[in-house]
């Protein structure tokens, strides 16, 4: 029903909303998310409201504020495409259970880019005292989730150490779970088939008895196991099985590494457990996991936001605010051994056979005890500071496109940078291109050097910068005279015809909301040419030769100052002016593509500050559509090749086509 409300009450009416939609659970997906996007759309019709488009924020914590995204792309869509006034939300904990700071941040940038927030289901008052109500709402929804953590982990502790519980939150590689009843009576076996679903089995032929969940819909529609039952872990099916005995018998018995057991097990076309080829972390994961030894062990290892479990009572986690702003997923945390807790699983202690099964379980004892020793030195995933590698997130591969990493080699005190494939020594089995390295001293050197060289001494760049200038200044040109007089007469046409539409709406016209929508549309881009026209009339004409002259004269600066920039700022003018950077790993040919932004060549500043201080907006790793307007300027060639055992790029430059 459109417009209920009395005219004087409703603020809403004609505004364009997008509903925001969050649930974060997959058991409760498909109850919730639909029956939030009928209130909101019964709330929106009640006002008049247009319908633009849905946000589905399908599993998605509210309490991890670094989990959420979409807040950001809806600001950016605001920006880009301006096709929505409102968005509507049912409940302050529907937004974010976060706390208060984070929603009321949300709130603020919303509004500050013109977004509109409104909560369909929320009993705040209007008001001047309506931001102090809303921030305790949104603070009342995160002490929610923290007393749920309090329960829920409690219950679940106590659940292992009353066995009804199996140490694995997932099927470990191999096996199944047996479930069996309170008198302990076998009831049947669920089986997880990798994909999204579940085969419920018999407990002594194993034969199929129901199937549970969707393909690709992860634990969507799984079994539920009943507060009465007991869960035990049982031999999976009989490849899986030969497969894990194999990994343990030439990992603890024959010294075979990860690596090359993963290599192996490709080679034979054997499926790793999600699908796919072997990693070595896979392997790892499987060969120090002591359930195969016939014990489990759980709390060795926690991810909680607000509590852990522990014996008595759980223990309260006290976290970084860095870490619960920034961080998609909480880092897990070792625990010291003696909070872990140990649970027999009999009907895997024959998985492995003597004298496999004593050695492996105390190998593993080893590993975890070391990792979880207080003090111990911790190697970096990453060993290289990001800052040293001046061209990541720019140079790609030829050969497929993917981006080169940082890669550090050699002894202590005489390690050496390289470049490499992100599948370089992954594999061996691929063989070729992949395992290349290149001296990364030898190729920044050259990039810097051509570089420099491609805005000092380049011939056509003074040409090709006036050209583009001269096309840029035309093309933003507003309208002028007679063209201003149409705009207007034009948009008072509109303006009539749009409250005459609005006079002569009823319940039935739903055609007509959409005929307005779009004569708004219309409006709003005359206003924007008119408002150009206005600043326009304000302005200096400006001079093309004159910009082009400060324009050169800043590259030159520049270009002669490259090589004296601190690392980080010579990371940022790289990644703001390389429109792309390949390399081929056969020839090791390097073709740049140097540009300079659209934004740069428009103001009065010197080269660095231009072109450090505007690189807070573009990335590197922002997606081509993202990237910022720019003019290219010249197409540099590097060919790779070796001088006395020495790295060397011989450097050719030519002009961009």
């Amino acid at each position: 029903m459109v417009n209920e409300l009395p005219p004087a009450q409703n603020t809403l009416f004609g505004k364009r909303y997008i509903n925001l939609v969050r649930c974060s659970t997959d058991q409760q997906t498909e109850t919730s998310i639909p029956a939030q996007l009928d209130l909101l759309n019964e709330f929106a019709a009640t006002r008049g409201m247009i319908h633009v488009d849905d946000v589905i924020l399908d599993g998605v914590s509210g309490s991890k504020p670094g989990n959420r995204d979409d807040l950001q792309a809806l600001i950016e869509r605001k920006k880009q495409r301006h096709d929505f006034d409102v968005l509507l939300v049912q409940t302050e904990d529907r937004l974010t259970r976060g706390g208060a700071g984070h929603g009321a941040w949300m709130q603020h940038e919303l509004e500050r880019h013109g977004i509109e927030l409104v909560f369909a289901s929320s009993d705040a008052p209007e008001g001047p005292y309506a931001p102090i109500i809303r921030s305790l709402k949104f603070q009342a929804a995160q002490e929610t989730v923290k007393t749920t953590s309090l329960r829920s982990t409690q219950g679940y502790q106590r659940a292992l150490e009353n066995g009804n519980v199996a140490t694995s939150t997932h099927s470990p590689y191999g096996c199944h779970r047996l479930y069996r009843s309170a008198d302990d009576k076998p009831l049947f076996i669920i089986r997880d088939n990798g994909d999204g679903t579940q085969h419920k089995l018999d407990p002594q032929t194993r034969a199929v008895l129901e199937t549970y969940g969707e393909v690709g819909k992860g634990a969507r529609g799984h079994y539920r196991k009943q507060k009465s039952e007991k869960v035990y872990l049982v031999m999976g099916d009989e490849a899986e099985v030969d497969v894990v005995r194999m990994i343990f018998r030439k990992k603890y018995l024959e010294g075979v590494g990860g690596r090359r057991l993963a290599n192996e097990l490709n080679r034979q076309g054997i499926p790793a457990p999600s699908g796919g080829r072997w990693t070595q972390r896979q392997v790892d994961v499987i060969a120090e996991n002591e359930v195969y030894t016939g014990a489990g062990v759980a709390n060795r290892v926690a991810s909680g936001r607000f509590y852990q479990r522990a014996k008595g009572n759980p223990q309260k986690v006290e976290l970084d605010a860095k870490v619960l702003a920034t961080k998609k997923n909480l880092p897990p945390r070792l625990r010291a051994p003696e909070e872990w807790v140990y649970q027999e699983q009999p009907h895997l202690s024959g998985f492995l056979g003597e004298p496999l099964r004593s050695v492996a379980a105390e190998r593993i004892r080893v590993i975890w005890e070391n990792r979880c020793r207080p003090g111990r030195q911790k190697r970096p995933y990453n060993p290289h500071p990001d800052s040293e590698y001046i061209l990541t997130g720019l140079l790609t591969a030829a050969e497929d496109g993917r981006l080169l990493k940082g890669y550090t080699g050699g002894p202590r005190g005489r390690q050496i940078r390289y470049y490499v494939h992100p599948l370089a020594q992954k594999d061996p089995v691929l063989s070729g291109f992949p395992n290349r390295l290149f001296r990364a001293d030898a190729l920044e050197k050259a990039v810097l050097m051509a570089f420099s060289e491609t805005l000092m001494a380049m011939p056509e760049l003074p040409t090709v910068v006036d050209a583009a200038i001269r096309s840029a200044l035309d093309q933003q040109s507003p309208p002028k005279g007679d063209e201003i007089t149409k705009l207007k007469e034009r948009r008072a046409a509109l303006t009539q015809k749009i409250n005459a539409m609005l006079d002569m709406i009823t319940v039935a016209e739903e055609e007509a909301k959409t005929k307005i929508f779009f004569l708004k549309e219309e409006q709003r881009k005359i206003d924007e040419q008119l408002r150009l026209a206005a600043e326009s009339a304000k302005a200096v004409p400006q001079d093309a030769a004159a910009l082009a002259a400060s324009v050169m004269e800043r590259l030159r600066t520049l270009g002669n100052n490259i090589g004296g920039l601190p690392t980080f700022q010579l990371r940022q003018v790289l990644g703001l002016m390389i429109a792309s950077a390949t390399i081929s790993m056969r020839t090791g040919e390097v073709e740049i593509t140097l540009r300079i932004p659209e934004e740069a060549i428009f103001e009065a500043k010197t080269a660095i500050e231009t072109l450090s201080l505007r690189l807070t907006s573009p990335s590197s790793t922002m997606s081509r559509d993202q990237q910022p307007k720019s003019l290219a300027i010249a197409r540099i060639t590097c060919t790779f090749g070796r001088r006395s055992q020495k790295p060397c790029f011989t450097c050719l430059r030519r002009p961009a086509a």
